[in-house]
């Protein structure tokens, strides 16, 4: 019986650091502090970011990621589950497109214009 008090005692100490660990991540990530997620990244360590960003929606997920420094996401990335990954490259691959659409819309800008005078 003292053993499966232990493992419910265990077990809600883990939810609490759970909830904790939820809140701090999303305090950061709405008050776009990247020094405050940077150390909360240091403090838990990748693998536990990664399981606690996992319950995040899909663009708290980005912003988050946004904040870290190349460096410290390069490293996050390999403790990022698949679905995690797949969102990540979405995203980036979106974001691509939408910027080689605006390239080429500015180049083709000035010609429709030279097009359009008399």
């Amino acid at each position: 019986m003292q053993h499966l008090n232990q493992g419910l005692v265990h077990t809600a100490r883990e939810a609490r650091i759970g909830q904790m660990r939820h809140s701090a991540l999303l305090a950061t990530i709405k008050h776009d502090r990247a020094d405050l997620l940077s150390q909360l990244l240091n403090h838990l360590g990748n693998r536990h970011f990664a399981r606690t960003l996992a319950d995040l929606s899909a663009a708290e997920q980005v912003r988050a990621l946004r904040l870290l420094n190349a460096k410290k996401r390069a490293s996050l990335y390999r403790e990022l589950s698949q679905p995690q990954r797949d969102l990540w490259h979405a995203v980036l691959k979106r974001e691509a497109r939408r910027s080689l659409i605006r390239r080429l819309t500015s180049w083709l800008r000035p010609a429709r214009l030279k097009a359009t005078r008399p």
